[in-house]
């Protein structure tokens, strides 16, 4: 999987301070940031942490912790920076699914329900409904109504329109927490 535009040298830089920086807080690689997340970093390169924090999958407690160390890895490449205006910095989406998404897949274009495919998988329902947002972002289905009811999609993309997409806390707060996360990041999926 690839983001259009990726460094791969830069990526792979900031995957070993990814992993160095787990190592010393004792937590897991993906607990720091996605490697879709840093791909985006190193095609985007954003020469801010005021703009890094534009990218998606970047929140404020990661912009906080570890944006001035992913700035000063962008520099150092000596890559030019900014690539997209920040406007669009949301908009760089993968062209291909990643692996793990992947071995769902068949199971979304089918409209298996997502209990039936966490059994199926042995895997959470939590994790199915993660796969299932970054397989509607990247595929584009005609319909999510199998997972999300199109009344509920339909306030979700209200709340959207009030709230923003970028974070998802403002969308469920906005929905007095009546719609679950997993429902609001699937509808915001098919907005991206």
């Amino acid at each position: 999987m690839e983001v259009p535009g990726m460094d791969h040298a830069l990526f792979e830089r900031m995957r070993a301070w990814r992993k160095q920086t787990a190592q010393e807080l004792a937590v897991p690689a993906y607990v720091i940031m996605h490697d879709v997340t840093l791909m985006k970093l190193s095609a985007i390169r954003p020469s801010s942490t005021a703009l890094l924090r534009q990218i998606s999958g970047i929140g404020e407690k990661q912009a906080a912790s570890y944006g001035d160390a992913l700035v000063e890895l962008i520099h150092e490449s000596g890559l030019p920076t900014d690539q997209d205006a920040p406007s669009t910095a949301k908009k760089v989406i993968p062209t291909s699914l990643p692996n793990k998404t992947a071995t769902y897949a068949n199971s979304f274009r089918a409209g298996i329900a997502i209990s039936e495919i966490a059994s199926k998988h042995g895997a959470s329902e939590r994790t199915v409904w993660d796969h299932l947002a970054t397989w509607v972002e990247i595929e584009k289905p005609d319909s999510i109504s199998n997972w999300v009811p199109v009344d509920v999609q339909s306030e979700v993309k209200k709340a959207i329109s009030k709230t923003g997409s970028e974070l998802l806390k403002p969308i469920f707060e906005h929905l007095d927490g009546a719609i679950s996360y997993e429902h609001i990041k699937v509808v915001r999926a098919t907005l991206g």
